[in-house]
């Protein structure tokens, strides 16, 4: 079965390879081709002086609070899955069965 999954995969693919591009030269319209790039503006006087409290938001703060949750995040997932008492259960039933 993966076989004949792969055959169908790689001719479709050769199929696909086979087709022409689409011309995709109407897409962008006259004046947009005329039209110059965009000024640059320099982002130094956009930026507040001040980066730690940006319209009342401590970000230090919030940051640390983001760091301890995944922190506690990758210490819930480092825990064991099946608690030993359930792994013990689960290999008896699997003795049982597979006998």
């Amino acid at each position: 079965m993966p076989h004949r999954l792969f055959f169908l995969a790689t001719i479709l693919l050769i199929l696909g390879s086979c087709s022409d591009r689409p011309d995709l030269s109407g897409a962008v319209s006259e004046d947009a081709r005329r039209a110059g790039y965009p000024q640059l503006v320099n982002l130094s006087g956009l930026l507040p002086a001040d980066q730690q409290n940006l319209d009342g938001i401590d970000l230090a703060a919030q940051l640390s609070g983001r760091v301890a949750a995944l922190r506690a995040r990758a210490a819930r997932l480092q825990r064991t899955v099946v608690d030993p008492r359930s792994r013990r259960r689960m290999n008896a039933a699997l003795a049982r069965h597979n006998g």
